[in-house]
């Protein structure tokens, strides 16, 4: 059956108000949402832009992808069903495993099929894997052991906050595409993923965009949700800094700025900090 857009959006508020939790506060960067919060909540914010869409909407292309907003939401659909099984959510079925190439290409059967239905089935459908998810994100649910996603192994609160970053940015895409506002996560959620990007994720990835020995860097992120991290990348030895807007690095480190767009201030060795800023794009989505 065929749902119309009231009565879509009415499932999908309704019950996104039943599961959330309370609402959880951030005060100079001491509280940081765990990966259930930022999950529910950024899922909410896709669902949120979502149901507000006129038909013409979902047409629109959603760059930079070479997909519309109902493709990107086939994405969406695919992807929330692979994060699924990895954190062992029973009965996903059909779900190709992502091979060597980029994580971007291997829904596209999925995408195509969506393409034959109308976009708010699509929408239902992502709505429900997304409930089955939270459901399983709970203590004692979750795996006790890093999962793999994307070519990475993370333990699966973290995988739900790489998750929800993703999440987060195609919510802007489609606002982008429809000429809507963007959201900004709580301060809560938007620590969490700077923590994850520039805390565990860089010095991960630094080595493949540097050749030369590195020394400590120290990453000072402002704003709402921002944080100061001590990069330990060499010998215990600060040799540069760098400051900037946490939600402006965020975006960048999602592939959604240019170097040249980002307002920084840099001290000390400035190639290391290009290094970090390079290093924290390599998993952009």
């Amino acid at each position: 059956m065929d749902l119309t857009p009231r009565d879509l959006g009415a499932r999908i508020m309704s019950a996104a108000r039943a599961r959330r939790a309370p609402g959880f506060s951030i005060e100079s960067g001491e509280t940081v949402a765990d990966g259930p919060q930022v999950y529910e909540e950024l899922t909410d914010v896709v669902a949120a832009v979502l149901h507000g869409l006129p038909n013409e909407g979902w047409a629109q292309p959603a760059r930079p992808y070479r997909w519309s907003v109902h493709d990107l939401l086939g994405h969406l659909l695919a992807v929330e069903r692979y994060t699924a099984t990895r954190l062992g959510v029973p009965g996903m079925g059909g779900i190709p495993e992502p091979g060597d190439d980029h994580h971007l290409t291997f829904a596209d059967a999925v995408i195509a099929f969506e393409r034959t239905r109308a976009p708010t089935n699509t929408l239902a459908d992502w709505w429900e894997v997304v409930g089955r998810v939270r459901d399983i994100a709970r203590p004692g649910l979750l795996p006790d052991r890093p999962v793999a996603l994307h070519g990475l192994r993370l333990h699966p609160p973290a995988l739900l906050v790489l998750r929800g970053f993703e999440l987060w940015i195609h919510a802007e895409d489609i606002s982008r595409a429809v000429h809507a506002p963007p959201t900004i996560p709580s301060a809560g959620a938007v620590r969490a993923m700077a923590e994850l990007s520039i805390g565990k994720l860089v010095p991960l990835a630094l080595p493949a965009v540097r050749v030369a020995p590195a020394r400590d860097v120290r990453v000072v992120l402002t704003g709402a949700g921002g944080g100061t991290w001590n990069l330990a990348l060499g010998d215990g030895q600060a040799s540069a800094l760098l400051v900037l807007d946490v939600v402006e690095y965020c975006r960048y480190a999602a592939g959604r700025h240019d170097r040249a767009d980002l307002d920084v201030h840099i001290e000390g060795d400035a190639a290391l900090v290009e290094d970090v800023l390079a290093a924290s794009r390599l998993l952009a989505v």
